[in-house]
């Protein structure tokens, strides 16, 4: 409301397991440790076009190898090919590992029933 975002932007601040409302354009995932188990949820949830802030903890020596692991065992079966667009490191987390964000991009191969209903309005 500050932003004057009202009209633009809808924040839901749940456990996406339990969001029921449109596909989404953006999801920001900010937990961190065991973020890959909520993949599945969040690419159900992804509109196409969507972007993932995918927060994750990694071996520093391979971690963008280990997101783009992640991503792609989580999106068997799911319907979805993802991209990632960017890698940022956002600190270290542990000895050898880091806290790291990737801006993932959703393609959908499918169009779930709740958008095909969005278009169609």
């Amino acid at each position: 409301a500050l932003n004057h975002l009202e009209d633009l932007v809808s924040a839901h601040n749940i456990d996406c397991r339990e969001y029921e409302g449109p596909l989404a354009s953006r999801i920001v995932m900010g937990y961190v440790g065991t973020t890959d188990r909520f993949l599945p949820t969040a690419f159900s949830l992804a509109r196409d076009g969507c972007i993932i802030h995918y927060h994750q903890t990694v071996p520093a020596d391979t971690a963008c190898e280990e997101v783009e692991r992640q991503l792609l065992d989580a999106s068997v079966g799911c319907g979805v090919t993802t991209e990632i667009r960017a890698l940022h490191m956002v600190k270290k987390y542990s000895p050898g590992v880091v806290h790291v964000v990737a801006d993932v991009l959703v393609s959908r191969r499918d169009t779930p029933s709740r958008e095909k209903d969005l278009l169609s309005d």
